[in-house]
């Protein structure tokens, strides 16, 4: 399912989570231990609707089923690459769970910058979102190795396309239960919801 695309944001609020095990001892070691878990969080306000919108918003939210259904939707600002990001894009080599060193080709040949730190991708095997930690440029047959967190939460297999510009997130709502309220004296009102990033 893919958000309505004629519903534009006000703001967007996105947390990233990792499912870390810290203790201290008690002589205030601190002990960490670093899971293979890894969420994105969204908070989505949209713009003011008007009564035909609001309609399309209602009937969105109550297709999902509460935190049943999920949805792609592309952010503004966060799915936008910093990088110049031509090519077609294609992983260049397996890679296994936890890799973070991920070798692609298929981008264009020869650019600087064609990834940016803060970039954020997605493979087409799984709906995981990852971010780009540091620039990367292209060699002459468009060839460049990505440098990605998380790890990968699910191998991927060379020629896998990766998704590099207007990265849809995949989201499910964190409740059951959501609140939609108009007025006679202001026909305009907006509207928030919350989600959680799906892996499938």
């Amino acid at each position: 399912m893919t958000f309505p695309s004629e519903i534009k944001f006000e703001s967007v609020t996105v947390k990233t989570k990792f499912n870390n095990f810290v203790t201290k001892s008690r002589s205030f070691k601190t002990i960490a231990r670093a899971t293979p878990a890894h969420q994105y969080e969204v908070r989505l306000r949209t713009t003011n609707l008007d009564d035909d919108k609001l309609r399309v918003m209602n009937s969105f939210i109550d297709s999902l089923d509460g935190r049943y259904g999920a949805f792609d939707v592309i952010l503004p600002i966060y799915s936008t690459p910093r990088g110049v990001a031509t090519g077609t894009p294609i992983l260049n080599g397996s890679k296994l769970i936890g890799d973070t060193s991920i070798a692609v080709s298929g981008y264009s040949g020869s650019v600087t910058g064609i990834a940016k730190a803060g970039d954020y991708i997605r493979f087409g095997n799984h709906t995981k979102v990852y971010q780009v930690k540091a620039d990367a440029n292209t060699n002459g047959s468009g060839q460049t190795t990505l440098t990605i967190n998380p790890g990968l939460l699910v191998a991927v297999t060379s020629g896998t396309a990766i998704t590099v510009t207007d990265v849809p997130f995949n989201i499910r709502l964190t409740g059951d239960v959501q609140e939609f309220s108009a007025s006679t004296k202001r026909r305009y009102p907006s509207i928030e919801i919350t989600g959680e990033e799906t892996l499938l």
